[in-house]
């Protein structure tokens, strides 16, 4: 897939949005390049708040959840929390409630569960503010639910054989892999270390600024360090077809290069919580 194109829902067409046209007064530079579409997987992120057998995931979660939208540079780090004057205001994105609590909750049973996107809005929205469509919070939680809406890594890994379980682990080159394979466009892969346990955390896949999908660059280009930068490398050729059957594209790529906060090969991939679910998760 070349280019994911977008249908706006009718919500971006309101014709009031009262942050869209507020004098702004940006304390950062907040010039970026591409942005970065984050999603959680959640049986990741019940055991990062160490609630598994509690944690409260939407009632018949199957898929990935959006960490968040962010703005980002190929080379230095991210700009952030760039006019911290554009308050949140939940009343802003009040119409995409029902969709914000489906694909974008926050699993931290003790928290709020508009901390999340007042902290998505203060890091990256405000940053985002200087792409035309991602003025203004209405605006910004919207394009963020609508690229999310195209995507499919839980089709992705499955094609590939890599489902949730308790029993295997799997190889993060072949997660890595079947997410290329889905997009033929590369992603990047966070994991999480807990208890002397690594499970595969988030994925991360790139747009430019007309919202079509990148490659998302290597992570030492990241904010967050590369534990594979001294390993070993291991040089996949990649080779895809686009659906407009254009010209194949061929490339050799070390897909390590693209892991973060990860070990040399192996991580969990955890069944989404069900209240009745207990897993080990103790040496």
């Amino acid at each position: 897939m070349d280019k994911i194109y977008l249908i706006l829902s009718v919500i971006t067409l309101l014709p009031v949005i009262s942050k869209a046209g507020m004098v702004r007064q940006p304390v950062k530079d907040e010039s970026w390049d591409f942005l970065l579409l984050a999603q959680f997987w959640p049986g990741a992120s019940c055991i990062y708040f160490d609630e598994y057998t509690e944690c409260p995931v939407p009632q018949g979660q199957v898929g990935w959840i959006i960490h968040g939208l962010w703005p980002s540079v190929f080379s230095g780090q991210q700009p952030r929390m760039c006019d911290p004057s554009m308050t949140f205001d939940i009343t802003e994105i009040q119409p995409l409630r029902t969709e914000l609590d489906k694909q974008w909750p926050y699993l931290n049973k003790s928290g709020d569960s508009t901390f999340l996107w007042k902290h998505e809005w203060d890091e990256h929205g405000t940053c985002a503010y200087t792409l035309p469509i991602l003025q203004g919070e209405l605006s910004y939680f919207n394009v963020t639910l609508q690229l999310h809406s195209t995507l499919d890594i839980f089709s992705a890994l499955s094609t590939a054989n890599i489902v949730p379980t308790t029993d295997n682990l799997y190889s993060l080159t072949d997660i890595w892999t079947a997410v290329v394979n889905k997009y033929t466009k590369l992603p990047q892969i966070a994991c999480l270390h807990s208890k002397h346990k690594y499970y595969l955390d988030q994925i991360y896949l790139c747009y430019n600024k007309s919202l079509n999908l990148i490659d998302c660059p290597e992570t030492h280009h990241h904010i967050y360090w590369n534990s594979m930068t001294k390993a070993k490398k291991l040089k996949l050729s990649l080779h895809f077809e686009s659906e407009k059957s254009e010209p194949v594209n061929s490339q050799t790529v070390d897909p390590r290069d693209y892991f973060i906060k990860c070990p040399r090969d192996e991580v969990y991939y955890i069944p989404i919580p069900d209240r009745k679910t207990e897993i080990d998760t103790k040496v």
